[in-house]
């Protein structure tokens, strides 16, 4: 049998059995990311989920969803993950299990002898009826699958009941115990090495006394003897006298070596399609699972996010305890605590979450954190937050600060025009615009006055936008905005508390909290003076004496 040894029904029933897509095979992916990743630091989430296996699961990651039934269906599999540890510890063993077919079978392309390369296409034939057996038993002991496993655990049924699978697992059982059956004996003399078939009478070469000395001295034994037999180490390689003795093997006993070829040239590949792209796409569920374990157990909340559907007359959103998933990773391992957990709403007519506040008292980590959470619902995954209903973003967009570079002779601003404008023009209601420090190198009117025409633009649009700024005038245009504050400590205002509460602009009160600590506000600066009014004088002569030096000097 040549081709899928799986029973596949038809191509296009293979193309539609999935865990990770409803209905289709999901589609073309791009191999790049989404450009804004980076600002969101979803290129440092998704290289940690790289990081945990060889199979590359960045596809799955990187590309949003525009059907909430195929994100129903993935949220399915992580519920069912999530609430049965023996299932999840099974798939585990069966990624385990899939990784030795796939360098099974490397090993049988790789390597240059023949009944090496075939040996190990056996051995992999041999774990992937391991795997599909396992697989099978698991999932039917699983109670109330989601559709997604539910859909794989259908297939398993019909592939096994199919003649194909039958017949493949017949040959290799039947092929497997004839190379059992191989007895040879290695007799070493100097440097002359005899192979011979292992037979119970005496041959021209020698007989095997040990049996029959074993037996004699066995009464004259009073503890156990040290064993002296040697593990043979489990190698892909070969030397020479060991490819010599194979092939000699071979010739003296062709039957099971001939059984072995025909068996080769009959299943080059005979992986079930199905089960490889199981393979692959559990391994996305498996991996965000594990970072979510480990983040849990250090206190970050996480949930299955409710999604507004397209049409739906509640369009009112709503996160509690929403963290930065990119700064939980980086945190060292066993540190103890978790990145500040913030709320965020808009109901009605609200459409930009205007942050300001002091610097460095986490406004851009507020909004990466709301960045991530609208692409991690949008690719059915679990969010970190305490609950979360938000809409199914049709675009993510950033504007995050850059630095110029040397080609850009337009200027900064110009180039901060063009990329808003861009954003802008293709925004539409399903969108989330995430704007980060904009228009920092003009003056404040200018700033306050384009900062108002993009934000009159998102909330025409009815997008939802969250806006950090400097500019506190912005947060009070109208009905469409909701300021937002990084907070300080109440008893302390020069201790950032890294909370983003929703509430009115504070104006300089950092400011002035830090010049009082400092001893710089106006009172104190001019007590200090007056208290050292020498050191004033002396300065004050200063331009005089300068001058005077100048003169000395240039004469």
């Amino acid at each position: 049998m040549k081709g899928c040894a799986g029973g596949c029904v038809s191509g296009q029933a293979v193309a539609t059995i999935s865990v990770a897509f409803d209905g289709s095979a999901g589609g073309a992916d791009s191999d790049a990311d989404p450009d804004y990743f980076q600002d969101l630091r979803l290129d440092q989430v998704q290289a940690s989920l790289r990081r945990r296996g060889r199979i590359d699961v960045s596809p799955l990651f990187r590309r949003r969803l525009d059907d909430v039934g195929t994100i129903r269906r993935r949220l399915g599999v992580f519920a069912d993950l999530q609430r049965d540890s023996e299932l999840r510890a099974g798939l585990l063993r069966f990624v385990e299990t899939m990784e030795r077919v796939r360098g099974c079978r490397k090993n049988a392309t790789d390597l240059h002898h023949d009944h090496q390369r075939r040996g190990w296409l056996l051995e992999g034939a041999r774990s992937y009826l391991r795997a599909v057996r396992d697989l099978v038993g698991l999932l039917n002991a699983a109670a109330e699958l989601g559709s997604g496993l539910a859909a794989i655990a259908d297939h398993l049924s019909s592939l096994q009941q199919g003649e194909a699978f039958r017949s493949f697992a017949t040959e290799t059982a039947e092929v497997d115990r004839g190379l059992a059956t191989i007895r040879y004996v290695v007799r070493i003399k100097g440097l002359r090495v005899t192979v011979s078939l292992e037979t119970d009478q005496p041959s021209d070469d020698g007989y095997d006394y040990s049996a029959q000395v074993a037996d004699t001295f066995a009464r004259l034994q009073q503890m156990a003897a040290k064993s002296h037999v040697s593990k043979l180490t489990d190698t892909t390689s070969m030397s020479y006298v060991e490819s010599d003795i194979l092939d000699r093997v071979a010739r003296l006993d062709p039957a099971p070596f001939d059984a072995l070829r025909r068996f080769c040239d009959d299943h080059t590949d005979f992986l079930d399609p199905v089960l490889v792209r199981f393979d692959e796409e559990v391994q996305f569920f498996l991996r965000y699972l594990d970072v979510v374990t480990r983040l849990s157990a250090r206190g970050v909340s996480f949930c299955h996010p409710e999604l507004i559907e397209p049409g739906d007359p509640d369009r009112d959103e709503q996160v509690e305890d929403v963290v930065d998933l990119a700064l939980a990773l980086a945190l060292a391992p066993g540190t103890d605590g978790r990145p500040v957990g913030n709320d965020f709403a808009r109901s009605g007519a609200e459409r930009v979450l205007v942050v300001s506040g002091p610097n460095q008292g986490g406004k851009s980590t507020f909004c990466r954190s709301v960045g991530q959470l609208y692409h991690l619902a949008a690719i059915g995954c679990p969010v970190p937050a305490r609950s979360a209903r938000v809409r199914l973003a049709s675009s993510i967009d950033t504007h995050f600060e850059r630095q110029e570079e040397s080609a850009d002779v337009g200027g900064k601003l110009e180039n901060d025009l063009r990329r808003i404008h861009a954003v802008l023009s293709r925004a539409d209601a399903g969108s989330v615009i995430l704007i980060n420090e904009m228009f920092s190198s003009t003056t404040l009117a200018d700033a306050e006055f384009l900062g108002t025409k993009i934000i009159e633009q998102i909330a025409a649009k009815e997008a939802f936008g969250v806006y950090v700024t400097f500019v506190e005038a912005l947060a009070t245009l109208g009905q469409e905005t909701v300021s937002m504050v990084s907070a300080t400590d109440p008893e302390d205002p020069t201790r950032r508390t890294f909370q983003v509460l929703r509430s009115a602009p504070t104006g300089h009160h950092y400011a002035k909290a830090l010049a009082e600590r400092y001893g710089l506000v106006r009172g104190a600066v001019t007590d200090a003076i007056e208290a050292r009014p020498a050191a004033v004088e002396l300065d004050r002569d200063r331009p005089a004496r300068q001058g005077r030096h100048d003169q000395e000097a240039n004469s």
